[in-house]
């Protein structure tokens, strides 16, 4: 992912695509960022893309994981 003189990551859709930070997904999904963190530890977790220290969750992987842990209907 290209980054900026500062060290951060450009925050353009080019050089994101679908990937979203902890804190964007909590507030997409209304919970607490430390749930989402919590998603990433789980036996069978919510695959994370990393840069450095911070972590970027993409939307694809955030539908098929909930969608995975919802209830079946009978």
């Amino acid at each position: 992912m290209p980054i900026n003189p500062g060290g951060q990551m450009k925050n353009s859709s080019s050089a994101i695509g679908d990937l979203m930070s902890v804190r964007e997904v909590a507030t997409l999904k209304a919970v607490a960022p430390k749930t989402v963190y919590g998603w990433t530890y789980l036996k069978r977790p919510l695959p994370v893309h990393r840069n450095g220290r911070r972590i970027f969750i993409s939307r694809a992987d955030l539908n098929a994981f909930l969608n995975a842990r919802l209830p079946k209907s009978q």
